[in-house]
């Protein structure tokens, strides 16, 4: 199974669509191939959707916030896991040096 194909997987794509393929392509080469942490973003993006969306005669209800959150809470936490929790996989580091030290 392709990167592509385990994001889509994750992120219920099939039965909740969102992005295209090639929005998500680009956003995990935008978070340099890390799955997990790619789900974790799109998770977050998902939580802030319409409660419905309506394509033709079929209207598919979104779940609850909480549901999304949730999803983006694990996947961040394996992320860090496969990264060996360095903090190298997010925005803020999880160290910081010393002012008298620099």
């Amino acid at each position: 199974m392709g990167d592509l194909d385990k994001l889509k997987l994750l992120i219920f794509e099939s039965k909740y669509p969102y992005f295209s393929d090639e929005e998500l392509q680009n956003f995990l080469t935008i978070y340099d191939n890390d799955v997990y942490y790619t789900a974790a973003q799109l998770c977050l993006m998902k939580m802030d959707m319409e409660k419905s969306i309506k394509v033709g005669p079929i209207t598919i209800e979104n779940p609850d916030p909480s549901y999304w959150q949730g999803l983006a809470n694990k996947y961040s936490d394996k992320s860090e896991q496969e990264n060996g929790g360095s903090g190298s996989s997010g925005y803020y580091p999880t160290y910081m040096n010393r002012a008298d030290e620099l």
